[in-house]
């Protein structure tokens, strides 16, 4: 585990499960680019005068074929984060450096994230956002700390059924 990692974790707190997205996966951005522009080309096709228009309203044909890549290239940008489950909280590193923990006990909605596409869990203060190439090993090992472990009488609101249980 690298050591800015591991400079959150408590005395005597085990680390279970750690992982990062660092990169951003371009498949998904080019594939989107890819057919804007295959819907650029069939304009250009279907009517040859497409690029004689003037400035002003080219782009406002070309941005709405293109904007769903960039959408996608910002989702993935933000969901560059860290991911440590100990043996009673997940703690979330965000692409800026910021720390959010959250106790497993302290666990109160979890539901789809909008913006990174994964899964969010949060508390009472803390939110913490799990993008889609970690929610299953995250999940796994959260299952591994509270599988012997009695729940509280609060509600937990999980539509998802994503929170081991």
């Amino acid at each position: 585990m690298p050591f800015e990692y591991a400079r959150e974790l408590r005395v005597g707190e085990v680390a279970v499960w750690w992982n990062h997205k660092e990169t951003i996966s371009w498949a998904p951005v080019l594939w989107t680019f890819g057919a804007a522009v295959v819907l650029i080309v069939l304009a250009t096709v279907i009517v040859p005068e497409f690029w004689r228009q003037p400035l002003e309203d080219l782009w406002k044909a070309t941005v709405p074929a293109l904007l769903p890549s960039l959408l996608l290239l910002g989702r993935e940008w933000v969901s560059r984060r860290a991911i440590v489950v100990t043996d009673n909280s997940v703690i979330g590193f965000d692409h800026r450096g910021r720390v959010e923990r959250l106790g497993f006990r302290n666990v109160r909605v979890i539901r789809r994230d909008i913006i990174t596409g994964g899964v969010v869990l949060e508390g009472a203060e803390h939110k913490i956002r799990i993008p889609p190439s970690l929610a299953d090993d995250t999940r796994s090992a959260i299952a591994s700390q509270v599988r012997h472990t009695l729940r509280a009488s609060q509600e937990l609101e999980d539509q998802l059924g994503w929170f081991p249980r």
